[in-house]
């Protein structure tokens, strides 16, 4: 135990620090190509002015892609939580005990800074201060802002006042949930290799522009240094632009 304890530790250490850099990396490298294709089109140091707005609208983009992201994988755990909730009350559990059973599962499969068991963490909380279960439900969604979480804070609020088949409702939405869930991923796998293909794609334009330019023996100097050239080739990046949003879009599928 002891032996393993240093090797752990390192382990853990070194997990944090590439989750840390990771992110610093990947914006380095786009101002990087931004810088790069600035250059390309206009060839001319003053387009680096250019980086203020693209690196702006960058972030604004990339905090809403980080988001979408928190809400795939906390959609993904939470599918895997009611898959364990539904479980316990299978076994007779009632549902404020299977949510703790639920909590010491996804703590076991995602550890404890796992997105999932924070939420689930503090809905336990809330029905441990005897907070009716739905209110909990309810807030659980408020925080999380999921479809998934909102269905089924609505169906169990629905069951529990109607005083219906509580456990089979509930047994019954957990299972559509979770199939949506498997879709969803499903979807996200098959369309994995075409947004690697789009990267490609978006990539070639300025790769052609600076494999022209590099073997071109002047072929792109009109564009450059004059107004028509100016026009020509920002109509060009407006068009490239253009592009990389409508990729985006086709790409973003909704389950």
């Amino acid at each position: 135990m002891t032996a393993l304890g240093p090797k752990t530790w390192s382990d853990k250490k070194l997990h944090f620090v590439e989750e840390k850099m990771k992110p610093l990396i990947k914006r380095i490298a786009v101002y990087a190509y931004i810088a790069l294709v600035l250059y390309l089109f206009y060839r001319s140091v003053w387009a680096f002015a250019l980086l203020i707005p693209a690196a702006f609208f960058y972030r604004r983009i990339s905090i809403k892609e980080e988001e979408k992201k928190r809400h795939s994988v906390l959609t993904l755990q939470f599918k895997d939580a009611l898959i364990s909730v539904s479980a316990a009350l299978r076994a007779g559990y009632s549902i404020e005990n299977a949510l703790k059973e639920s909590l010491r599962e996804m703590i076991q499969v995602y550890g404890e800074k796992a997105p999932i068991v924070s939420e689930l963490n503090m809905t336990v909380n809330e029905i441990r201060l005897s907070v009716p279960a739905e209110t909990a439900f309810e807030n659980l969604w408020q925080r999380t802002q999921l479809d998934d979480v909102r269905t089924f804070s609505q169906v169990f609020k629905v069951a529990r006042r109607s005083g219906g088949d509580m456990v089979g409702i509930v047994l019954k939405t957990s299972e559509d949930i979770a199939a949506r869930a498997e879709t969803k991923n499903e979807i996200e796998v098959l369309i994995s290799a075409k947004r690697f293909e789009n990267m490609i794609m978006l990539v070639m334009p300025a790769a052609i522009i600076l494999y022209t330019d590099i073997t071109g023996s002047g072929i792109l100097d009109p564009l450059y240094g004059n107004i028509p050239g100016i026009v020509i080739m920002t109509v060009c990046l407006l068009l490239y632009i253009l592009g990389y949003f409508l990729s985006v879009k086709i790409l973003d599928i909704e389950v």
